[in-house]
């Protein structure tokens, strides 16, 4: 069995923006960003590629070791799963080659691996537990909760 991780939605969206990905979590009203080599492996947890499959792709991407890479990838993930942003499941077989691999491949210039850094943002969560979005069931606006 291989661990792979889903955005824990329909409580957290996202949005890539110029390889800097953002990240909103609707329960405690934190936003989130990532950018450069974090984004890159968000964009691979969300197509549902394993750990060990996105520190191979971002090694070849930055031209770095799977040592190097490895630690920062499990650093990154963990805080993921720590601020519920992203959920594991287990699957059984290999790792499918996905569309994502095609955008991060290794661009014709050496790029320098830096440790992925999630940056953490509280300043806006009244205003977003405040968002309409918290007055609706799963299936969303306009569709109220039951009491």
């Amino acid at each position: 069995m291989q661990t792979r991780y889903k955005i824990n939605t329909p409580d957290v969206i996202y949005e890539n923006v110029d390889n800097e990905v953002l990240i909103i979590e609707f329960n405690t009203g934190n936003y989130y960003s990532l950018n450069n080599s974090g984004a890159d492996i968000w964009e691979l947890l969300a197509a549902g590629t394993t750990e060990a499959r996105i520190i191979q792709i971002i090694g070849k991407k930055y031209n770095s070791g799977n040592e190097e890479v490895q630690p920062a990838v499990d650093n990154l993930i963990n805080e993921l799963v720590e601020e519920k942003l992203i959920v594991p499941i287990k699957t059984e077989g290999n790792d499918a080659v996905n569309s994502v691999e095609m955008d991060i491949s290794p661009p014709s210039i050496d790029l320098a691996f830096e440790s992925p850094t999630l940056q953490k943002f509280s300043d806006m969560q009244e205003l977003l537990l405040l968002d309409p979005i918290h007055e609706v069931d799963e299936t969303g606006w306009p569709a109220p909760k039951k009491d």
